[in-house]
């Protein structure tokens, strides 16, 4: 959710189908299930809110994109 600018979030599936979308309002959200690549870009004034259905988990996480088309 942007609480506060715009915010562009583009995704990637393992399939390979690439979406993008851009927050703007307080009343509208983005989930982005597991095994999605995403990449979020901020304007200068924007704050993002996130929730998560569990912990954070550093070694749960694949940082390399290479890493991820390999799955």
């Amino acid at each position: 959710i942007a609480l506060q600018g715009e915010i562009k979030i583009s995704t990637e599936n393992s399939e390979g189908k690439k979406a993008e979308f851009v927050l703007y309002k307080k009343n509208i959200g983005l989930y982005i299930p597991s095994q999605c690549w995403h990449k979020i870009e901020f304007t200068n004034n924007a704050a993002l809110l996130s929730f998560s259905s569990m912990e954070y988990d550093n070694s749960d996480y694949i940082r390399s994109y290479n890493e991820f088309r390999k799955q």
